[in-house]
């Protein structure tokens, strides 16, 4: 009883952070939802920065805005004990900057979930490396300025940025920092602007397209970059996906319990039925002794309730720290008010399940009382089934067979709670190696074949931008001429992008919506697309997102009006046009927007003006060894000799870089504690319905012996019988998870990543072998040691028949 008070406590309390998580952080933390970057002038409070201060003013769809100066960092400005932190700390993947404390909006908390102060000599570092870094408070970093000047830190706090997941801050004292900003010539303004409409993305582009039309015209700042919150990006989309994920857990390990409880109260009141049944013959009334036996129990729920709230309280905080990125846990408060009504709702259960029970004590007779419900008749004849005719299984899978097929509705709940365990640590298991794996990141973030990665050192890379007009397709290119002269067959594929808009008739007016196109230097087949689809091979013939196709009700076949900016035939002005393409494939793309594949003949088309972590002007979507998988180690070893071992990558190298390293780790503790929960409740159930079996079954245990059945055959009996359980559960678990649990992560994908087509990957060795071997030996462990106990049962139980 006190175990299933302090999970449902823990599982309520996950439950409501998992919906209202998001929302109260973003409440208690003044979140903004957009934010545009611009370059500083040298001459504070200058002309062009009181006319951006007017220009946002001015603006209907902004609710209020707060100016923010940030100091920018590269990937060699900080340091771990004079050791170059780049790949640990994701600064090239992830812009970062130097702030002052917040204090108006996108304000933080330490991992208490209280605000706090930096002093100084110290920086703050956010939660989300916690994740991917062994950094630790009182671990020093080192600091070096844009002069060249290194300066030591100590970190004094780990924060929850919950506001702001597309890029870092780190934290200094306003004492430091502006010692810091004095030897920093490079200086921006962060505007943090809050929308009257919450995370629109429409309106947002639509305000930074706005600005820049606007910065020659009314002299404002340059812009730099911009993010925006978007549901299925960075720390925001995994943290949605633990939180439901854990949440959806939370809700079947409470049926679990429940029905534990139900089944341990029924079991009880069986096991008391002579003395219940002794009170009858003596004349005691019946509403006395249902008192009397309802007292105790009642007792207990109320102690297991009290325990409940005081232990789930601090062990939910613990755990939604591991697993909760960034989210602020419920206030003291309400963790108390959820875990109070909890303790209620279970004690009023575990009472509710008392008095239902105390039905049975009415057919309770004076009979009970001198011989018991078990007059040896524990083991019924199944028809067609007998020993005799079943000569080749011992006697003890006989007897365990014919158990659970005569009295199945007695195990009904231990089956229940097997298959929903093992369910549970399949998906988790499999949730991680799907979202973690090259499938993932090929069908829904447009990554293709990586056989190699070229990372070229930053200096390297200059000098290719200065010979290639500062394009990352240019380079690319270039690295390709390079490799072919050097008779390597591999070449790297440049996807690009730009904004643009679907538009669309509806009742005879023409409306416009938000949508993206990918174009540039690749092959249209080396992209994702649904069954039923063939890519792009015309100027005219596009590839659509999936759901938001579905949402606007745009089938395979159809035409589709686009209006983008295209260059003009000098390549230096654009122009706004409008064309017709035809939707020939389905993608799985994530996004919230509309986003057009097209064929690279299309040539015309001007990528973003600003380039931003969210929104890259171009990247990469393939590099590949056209080559048999044979001689790719060969080919790969010559990459590495032309541009040198430490700056090419393999392809899980790769892979760990741009996504593991932020968030395997989560992935992992996820893992890791729920099955860890899950197995230590099968084993607690496991343990209670063994024990309630070896006292029911004690008459029958003690006629085996005085049979000549050998303690090792009444052992294996009960052994069998649990395992017979344990593999049949497993094996039902195994399709729940491949069924309900597919359709609820496709579903959960579909929500939070407007993608489709999710399909749980299976590693048939760990998830099919090892994982059931592992539980399994755990359950029989505890089980061997309780079978112990039978020694003590001997034939005078039988007087009791």
């Amino acid at each position: 009883m006190i175990i299933s008070a302090i999970v449902s406590v823990i599982s309520v309390i996950f439950l409501y952070s998992t919906f209202a998580g998001f929302n109260r952080s973003y409440s208690a933390s003044n979140s903004t939802d957009g934010f545009i970057i611009t370059k500083q002038s040298l001459i504070p409070n200058d002309e062009k920065h009181l006319n951006t201060i007017k220009w946002f003013s001015n603006r209907s769809e902004i609710k209020s805005f707060n100016c923010t100066e940030v100091i920018p960092l590269n990937s060699n400005n900080i340091k771990n004990e004079k050791t170059n932190l780049d790949d640990k700390l994701s600064l090239v993947s992830f812009d970062s900057y130097l702030i002052k404390q917040p204090r108006k909006t996108n304000l933080v908390y330490n991992l208490k979930d209280e605000p706090f102060t930096v002093p100084n000599g110290c920086i703050a570092i956010p939660q989300y490396l916690l994740m991917s870094t062994q950094i630790k408070i009182g671990d020093k970093l080192y600091l070096t300025t844009q002069l060249g000047n290194t300066y030591t830190f100590t970190v004094s706090d780990i924060f929850k940025d919950s506001s702001i997941y597309m890029y870092r801050r780190f934290i200094l004292s306003d004492s430091d920092y502006d010692y810091i900003a004095a030897e920093s010539p490079i200086k921006y303004n962060n505007y943090e602007c809050l929308q009257s409409d919450f995370a629109d993305i429409s309106v947002f582009f639509k305000l930074q397209n706005d600005y820049q039309k606007a910065t020659e015209e009314n002299n404002l700042e340059k812009i730099q970059t911009h993010y925006i919150l978007v549901d299925f990006e960075g720390s925001k989309l995994i943290t949605s996906i633990v939180g439901i994920l854990t949440g959806g857990i939370a809700f079947f390990l409470m049926l679990t319990i429940f029905m534990t409880l139900k089944f341990t109260l029924r079991s009880i009141i069986k096991k008391e039925e002579r003395e219940l049944g002794t009170l009858k013959a003596i004349g005691v009334e019946s509403l006395s002794f249902k008192w009397l036996f309802a007292a105790k129990f009642i007792a207990f729920s109320f102690i297991s309730g009290i325990i409940g709230i005081f232990a789930g309280i601090p062990l939910s905080r613990i755990l939604l720290n591991q697993l909760m990125i960034n989210i602020i846990t419920p206030a003291k408060t309400t963790s108390i008010i959820l875990a109070v009504i909890t303790g209620i709702i279970t004690t009023a259960l575990i009472i509710y399940y008392i008095f239902i029970s105390l039905r049975r004590i009415n057919k309770i007779s004076i009979m009970n009382a001198i011989h018991g419900e078990n007059r040896g008749e524990h083991f019924n004849k199944l028809p067609g089934i007998s020993l005799n005719k079943c000569k080749h299984i011992s006697s003890s899978l006989f007897l365990a067979i014919s158990d659970l097929l005569g009295q199945f509705k007695h195990y009904i709940f231990l089956i229940l709670s097997y298959v929903f365990g093992f369910a549970i640590i399949l998906l988790v298991f499999q949730i991680k190696d799907t979202v973690l794996s090259w499938d993932f990141l090929h069908n829904n973030q447009c990554i293709g074949q990586i056989d190699f990665y070229i990372d070229l050192p930053d200096e390297t890379m200059q000098k290719y931008l200065q010979k290639t007009n500062y394009s990352l397709k240019g380079v690319n290119q270039q690295l390709n001429k390079e490799l072919a002269a050097n008779d390597i067959p591999a070449f790297i594929e440049t996807l690009e992008m730009c904004d643009a808009y679907l538009v669309r008739t509806e009742n005879g007016e023409e409306k416009e919506y938000l949508a993206g196109i990918i174009f540039g230097d690749y092959n249209p087949n080396h992209f994702y697309y649904k069954k039923g689809s063939v890519p792009p091979t015309l100027k005219n013939e596009a590839a659509i997102n999936y759901i938001m196709a579905k949402q606007f009700g745009i089938k395979l076949g159809d035409t589709v009006s686009v209006k983008y900016t295209s260059l003009n035939d000098d390549h230096l002005t654009t122009q706004s046009v409008t064309k017709d393409f035809i939707i020939t494939a389905f993608t799985d793309l994530c996004s919230n927007a509309v986003v057009f594949t097209l064929n690279p003949q299309v040539d015309d088309i001007a990528p973003f003006t600003i380039s931003t972590t969210q929104n890259n002007t171009s990247r990469i979507l393939s590099c590949i060894i056209d080559a048999p998988e044979a001689e790719k180690p060969y080919y790969f070893e010559k990459i590495e000799k032309l541009y040198g071992k430490e700056n090419v990558q393999s392809t899980d190298e790769y892979l760990y870089n741009i996504f593991l390293k932020d968030n395997e780790s989560i992935f992992v503790a996820l893992r890791n504690i729920i099955s860890f929960i899950v197995i230590f409740i099968l084993i607690l159930n496991t343990a209670l319905y063994e024990k309630i079996f070896i006292d029911e079954e004690a008459c029958e245990i003690a006629l085996l012996k005085s049979t000549g059945f050998s303690l090792k055959d009444i052992k294996l009996w009960h052994f069998f019988r649990i395992a017979i359980l344990i593999v049949s559960a497993f094996v039902l678990g195994s399709i729940i998870t491949l069924t309900a649990g597919n359709a609820f992560c496709e579903l959960m994908i579909q929500k939070l990543m407007y993608a489709s087509g999710f399909h749980l990957k299976i590693n048939p060795l760990v998830d099919y072998a090892i994982l059931p071997i592992v539980i399994f030996a755990l359950i029989s462990a505890t089980l061997l040691i309780l079978l112990n106990t039978i020694k003590s049962i001997n034939i005078w139980r039988i007087k009791d028949e």
